[in-house]
């Protein structure tokens, strides 16, 4: 067989089958990404500018928006290496 000659079959979609597909990946993605650096960003507020009658927040929810930002990134990566960028 001929190097190349067998195409993926992403790659040989109609441009808006890509599109789609690449926002059906992306915007989860986007969302998770927004929302794990939301999460980590008020974690560490709340335990910097600490209010006498409020607890912090638990450390629990900077792992929890930790790894949402991972899987987010994961998504863009995913997105980005099947769909490609056009």
């Amino acid at each position: 067989m001929v190097r190349g000659a067998r195409r993926a079959a992403w790659r040989t979609l109609p441009a808006a089958m890509q599109d789609l597909l690449s926002s059906l990946i992306g915007v989860p993605a986007v969302i998770l990404l927004a929302g794990g650096l939301g999460i980590i960003a008020v974690t560490l507020l709340s335990r910097v500018r600490r209010r006498p009658d409020r607890p912090p927040i638990r450390w629990a929810h900077l792992v929890f928006g930790v790894g949402l930002t991972g899987a987010g990134t994961l998504l863009l990566q995913l997105d980005v290496a099947l769909i490609g960028v056009h």
